[in-house]
């Protein structure tokens, strides 16, 4: 099977604060990223912090890219 692409996750206080529980936001979002690897997917997670740091961003899912490739 080939590996997939990497798959960036955007992580923002919001999603496990504002809409449920935050137990709860946790644990859904730590099975989509368990399913996500599962398939072969790469996850890259990234945070508001992370945008003021391009260059580490593109370092990151370059290394994401590579490891797949």
């Amino acid at each position: 099977m080939a590996a997939a692409p990497p798959h960036s996750q955007f992580d923002g206080g919001a999603k496990y604060f504002d809409y449920r529980p935050t137990a709860e936001a946790l644990l859904l979002e730590r099975r989509r990223e368990s399913a996500l690897i599962e398939l072969g997917w790469r996850v890259v997670r990234l945070t508001w912090a992370d945008l003021d740091r391009p260059e580490l961003v593109a370092a990151r899912l370059a290394a994401a890219f590579a490891a797949a490739a």
